[in-house]
C-alpha cells in the first residue's frame, strides 16, 4: 500500500482540498494542545498516514489502516471517514469462527474541514485530528495492555480505549456538542449499548465531558470503553472507565509498547519513510500477535496459518525478537500436537494444557487438500531460520518426527513433481500477468515449480538441523527414504527447465511448460536467503531469471501481453500487477548472491511500502498502490483484500533490513556485504543480534558521509565519501575475518572496548571495520595502512568462533567473493 508523500499530489488525487500542507506543519497541529503536554509531552507522530479535507470520503486503495490490540482484542482505524471509526473489531479470542464487529463510530458523524490519522511512534497508540469551525476534537485510541502481556499470560484484557480531547470551546455542553457520541444519527447511543455477533457481544460504555485545564489552557475530555464478551471472558469493566483511568491507561501503554519492542532492531535513516516503516511493522507483527502466542492476520482472516509464520519469524528472527519468533512456532506445534497432526490454519487463541499428548506424525497418512504440498515445506524453513539466527537448538527437542513429517507425507509423483496447495498468495497475480484466465484452475491443470523448489529449500534446511540424522549429504549407497524423495524432486525439475526462465508451472496431461513467473522462480534463493550447491542449477537457473525480468525501476516481475483480467482495479494496468511478498523476495535473493542491482530493487521497494506498515496481496506495479475492491463495513466479504498482514509485512521488511544492515547469517560465520544506498547523510540500525559460540552479542551498523579533502587513490579532495563501521555494542564476538598472510595474525577477532569501539587484541588498535570510496569498500585498522578492497556485491565472512574458521587464506575463499 502506498501512501503519497507530496501532500500536494496526496490532496488532489484524494479530496477537494483547501491548500497543501506540509507534513510536520499538520503533525505540529496535532501535538500543540495542552492535553498532549500535560500528558505526553515526549509523544512523537508517524509521518503523514491519512489527511482529508471537505465531505469527501477517500479513494480506498490509497487509504492506510492502522491497527489497536494487545493480544486478546483487535481493531483498526483509516479505511474510512471519519478516521476514528472503528473498524474490524474482534475480541476476545481472535478468530474468524468468531466473525468481526460491524463499524463503529463514536462522536460527530458529519465530516470534518480538516481530518488526520497518526500513530504515537513506537507504539500501537493511534491518533485522528479534526478541526471544525466550532473546535478540535482529537481521539487517541489504544488496547490495554501491561506487564503480564508482555510476558503472555492470558489475561483477558478485553477492553479498547478511546479518549475525546474537544479545545476551542468554553464549556462542557459545547464540547458536548461538538462530539455528540452517536453511533448511528437517529440512534443515539446509550451507555452500555450491545451488538451481537454469533453469540458474542461488544458493549461501549463512555463518560461524560471532563473540563482540565494546564497554565491557564482549558481542554474537555470523555472517554469511551469497547468491552468485548465471549464465554470465557465475561463482562465487567470492574471500575476502568471514566477519563482518569483512560488517562492512566493511555500512559502506561505508552511505556509498556516502548518496552514491548525494545529489544528490535531500530533503523534511523535520512528518510522518515523507511523509518516508520521499520517502526510500524515491529507495531504491526507484535499487535497481530496473541496473547498465547500465535501471530494472526488481523484483516478480515483469523487464526494462524503454516505459511503465514514464515513471515514474522523471519523478520524477528533478524530484528532480534527470538523469544516472540519463537512463541509463533511453539503455538503452531502445540496445535498439530492437540490435532494429532499439522493443519492449514489453526485457531489462535487456544489455552493449551501444560501435559500435551503424544503423538507418532510420521504414521499419519499423505497429506491432501491445501497440506499437498507447498505449505508443510515452510514449517521446517521456519526452524532453521529461528535457529541459525538466535543459536537456541533446544526448539527442536523431540519434534523431530514432526519436522520429518511436514516433508515426508506431501504429494511426489512418479516424474518427482508437485502440485498446488490452491492456497499461494500469488496464484491470481500469475493468472493476470500471464494472462490464464481468471477460472483456470492451476491446481487442476498443473504442477508447481513453487512446491519444488520449496520443497527442495526445506528439505536441505532440515539437513542443515541435524545432518547425522537427515543425512541429505551423505554419499552412501544405503539412501533413506529422506535422501531420496530429495533427489527425485530435485530430477523433477528438469521438467520446468529449458534455455528460457525457470517455468512456473507444467500441465498435466503433457507435461509441456508454462512460463516463467518471479514468485516461484525466486524460490530458487529466497528461502535460505542463499545460492546452495545442494540446488546444482541455483544459480544458473536465478541468473536467467532474474536477467530476464528485472526492470529498470528496480523490480523483478513479468509483463503482461494485454490488460490483466481483475476488471475493479482501477489505475494503471499497463505494468501488471506484483504481489506484496515480491518486492521482499527480489531484495533478498539480490543481497544474499551479491548481486548489485540490489541497490536498484532497494529503491524500487519504497514504492510498494508505507508507513503503516502495511502491505498488499497485490499491488500495480506501476506507482505501486494497492490491491483494492471494496469496502464491506460488516468485515466479512471483499473488504481491503487483507492489506494489514504479517506474512507480506515481514517478508520485505526482513529483505530491507538484509539490505540495509550488510549481514546475512550462514552456519559458521556471519557475511556482511555492506551498502549504502543514495548516498544517505547517515545510517544507523542497532542492535543486531548475533549468536557465536560464546553467546550472543549485538552489533551495530553505522554510516555517514563526509566530506573529504585527503588525497588518495579512492578519493579526490572535496568528493563526498561514504564511511560505513560494524560496531560491537555488548558482548564478545569471535569476528574472525580470514585475510592475506601478510596480517600481523591469521584471524583478527575483536572484542568491544571501553569506550565502545571495536579493539584488535592482537595490534591493540581501535578497529574502523569499513569504510567506502571511489575504488570500492575497505577493511582497514585505524592505525594501520594495509586494507582489503570489496568491489560492490562482495562481503566478508565473521566466523563465529574460531574452530568454525577454515585454516586456508583468502584464496580459499567461494568464487572469490567471500573472504
Amino acid at each position: 500500500m502506498t501512501i503519497r508523500f507530496t501532500l500536494q499530489a496526496f490532496a488532489a488525487i484524494l479530496f477537494a482540498t483547501q491548500g497543501a500542507f506540509a507534513q510536520d506543519d499538520v503533525r505540529t497541529k496535532v501535538l500543540d494542545s495542552p492535553f498532549f503536554r500535560e500528558f505526553l509531552p515526549e509523544a512523537t507522530l508517524s509521518s503523514l498516514y491519512n489527511y482529508a479535507t471537505g465531505t469527501a470520503q477517500p479513494d480506498r486503495g490509497t487509504l492506510g489502516g492502522l491497527g489497536v490490540g494487545n493480544g486478546v482484542v483487535f481493531g483498526l482505524q483509516g479505511y474510512k471517514r471519519p478516521f476514528r471509526l472503528l473498524h474490524n473489531l474482534c475480541g476476545p479470542g481472535y478468530d474468524k469462527e468468531d466473525g468481526f464487529f460491524p463499524d463503529v463510530v463514536l462522536g460527530p458523524t458529519q465530516l470534518a474541514e480538516e481530518e488526520g490519522l497518526f500513530r504515537i511512534k513506537g507504539t500501537a497508540v493511534n491518533v485522528t485530528y479534526e478541526k471544525t469551525g466550532a473546535g478540535t476534537l482529537r481521539t487517541i485510541t489504544f488496547a490495554q495492555i501491561d506487564s503480564e502481556h508482555l510476558s503472555r499470560a492470558y489475561v483477558p484484557i478485553n477492553y479498547i480505549y478511546q479518549l475525546f480531547v474537544v479545545e476551542g470551546v468554553s464549556s462542557a455542553e459545547e464540547a458536548e456538542a461538538l462530539a455528540v457520541f452517536d453511533i448511528d444519527p437517529s440512534e443515539p447511543l446509550e451507555p452500555g449499548m450491545r451488538a451481537e455477533v454469533t453469540g458474542r457481544s461488544l458493549s461501549v460504555t463512555r463518560s461524560a465531558f471532563e473540563e482540565r485545564g494546564l497554565r491557564g489552557e482549558r481542554f474537555y475530555c470523555a472517554a469511551a470503553v469497547f468491552e468485548f464478551e465471549s464465554e470465557n471472558s465475561p463482562m465487567g469493566v470492574r471500575g476502568r472507565s471514566g477519563v482518569e483511568w483512560a488517562i492512566l491507561s493511555m500512559q502506561a501503554v505508552v511505556r509498556s509498547w516502548r518496552e514491548l519492542l525494545s529489544g528490535l532492531s531500530v533503523v534511523e535513516t535520512p528518510d522518515e519513510r523507511w523509518n516508520d516503516f521499520f517502526d510500524a511493522t515491529n507495531v504491526l507483527i507484535k499487535v497481530q500477535q496473541s496473547a498465547q502466542g500465535a501471530t494472526c492476520p488481523m484483516h478480515r482472516y483469523g487464526g494462524t496459518w503454516t505459511r503465514d509464520i514464515t513471515g514474522p519469524v523471519y523478520y524477528l528472527t533478524r530484528a532480534g525478537d527470538y523469544e516472540s519468533a519463537r512463541a509463533m512456532i511453539d503455538y503452531y506445534y502445540k496445535n498439530a500436537l492437540q490435532r494429532g497432526g499439522i493443519a492449514n490454519a489453526n485457531n489462535a487463541s487456544i489455552i493449551f494444557p501444560e501435559v500435551m499428548p503424544e503423538v507418532d506424525f510420521l504414521s499419519r497418512d499423505t497429506f491432501t487438500g491445501r497440506l499437498s504440498a507447498e505449505g508443510p515445506s515452510y514449517i521446517p524453513l521456519q526452524y532453521e531460520r529461528y535457529v541459525r539466527f538466535s543459536g537456541d537448538r533446544s526448539i527442536l527437542e523431540g519434534r523431530e518426527g514432526f519436522l520429518e513429517h511436514a516433508l515426508m507425507k506431501q504429494q511426489i509423483d512418479e516424474d518427482g513433481l508437485q502440485p498446488w496447495s490452491g492456497d499461494e498468495t500469488f496464484r491470481d497475480i500469475l493468472r493476470a500477468n500471464l494472462s490464464l484466465g481468471l477460472n483456470y484452475k492451476l491446481e487442476d491443470e498443473t504442477l508447481s515449480s513453487n512446491s519444488s523448489l520449496l520443497y527442495l529449500a526445506s528439505s536441505i534446511a532440515l539437513n542443515d538441523l541435524d545432518p547425522e540424522r537427515w543425512r541429505l549429504d551423505d554419499r552412501g549407497s544405503d539412501k533413506t527414504e529422506f535422501q531420496l524423495r530429495f533427489e527425485k524432486v530435485l530430477d523433477g525439475m528438469r521438467f520446468y527447465r529449458s534455455e528460457l526462465p525457470l517455468a512456473s508451472y507444467v500441465r498435466k496431461d503433457d507435461r509441456s511448460r508454462g512460463k516463467a513467473f518471479e514468485d516461484a522462480g525466486l524460490q530458487l534463493v529466497w528461502p535460505l536467503a542463499r545460492e546452495d550447491a545442494r540446488i546444482p542449477f541455483a544459480r544458473e537457473e536465478y541468473a536467467k531469471l532474474v536477467d530476464a525480468l528485472f526492470h529498470e525501476d528496480g523490480t523483478v516481475r513479468t509483463t503482461p501481453r494485454t490488460r490483466p483480467f481483475i476488471p475493479m482495479l482501477r489505475g494503471d494496468l499497463s505494468e501488471g500487477l506484483v504481489t506484496g511478498m515480491n518486492p521482499g523476495y527480489a531484495l533478498s535473493s539480490l543481497c544474499s548472491v551479491g548481486d548489485p542491482r540490489a541497490k536498484e530493487a532497494f529503491e524500487s521497494i519504497r514504492k510498494f511500502v508505507s508507513p503503516t506498515g502495511e502491505l498488499g496481496e497485490a499491488h500495480l506495479a506501476s506507482g505501486g498502490s494497492a490491491f483494492h475492491p471494496v469496502y464491506d463495513s460488516r468485515g466479512q466479504t471483499g473488504d481491503l483484500a487483507a492489506r494489514y498482514r504479517p506474512w507480506e509485512g515481514g517478508i520485505v521488511a526482513d529483505a530491507a533490513l538484509q539490505y540495509l544492515s550488510g549481514i546475512n547469517h550462514e552456519e559458521d560465520f556471519i557475511v556482511w556485504r555492506p551498502a549504502l544506498p543514495n548516498i544517505w547523510e547517515a545510517l544507523k540500525i542497532a542492535p543486531l543480534k548475533v549468536f557465536t559460540r560464546d553467546g550472543e552479542a549485538e552489533l551495530q551498523v553505522l554510516a555517514y558521509v563526509t566530506e573529504s579533502t585527503a588525497q588518495s587513490d579512492a578519493r579526490s579532495a572535496g568528493e563526498r565519501t561514504q564511511w560505513l563501521e560494524l560496531r560491537c555494542m555488548k558482548g564478545v564476538v569471535p569476528v574472525l575475518l580470514e585475510a592475506d598472510t601478510s596480517w600481523p595474525s591469521k584471524f583478527i577477532v575483536n572484542e568491544i572496548c571501553e569506550t565502545g569501539c571495536v579493539t584488535n587484541p592482537t595490534l591493540g588498535v581501535p578497529t574502523t571495520l569499513i569504510t567506502r570510496g571511489g575504488s570500492g569498500f575497505h577493511y582497514q585498522l585505524r592505525k594501520s595502512e594495509q586494507v582489503i578492497v570489496l568491489d560492490e556485491g562482495e562481503a566478508i565472512r565473521l566466523y563465529r568462533s574460531a574452530s568454525s574458521a577454515p585454516s586456508g587464506s583468502r584464496d580459499d575463499a567461494d568464487d572469490g567473493e567471500d573472504f
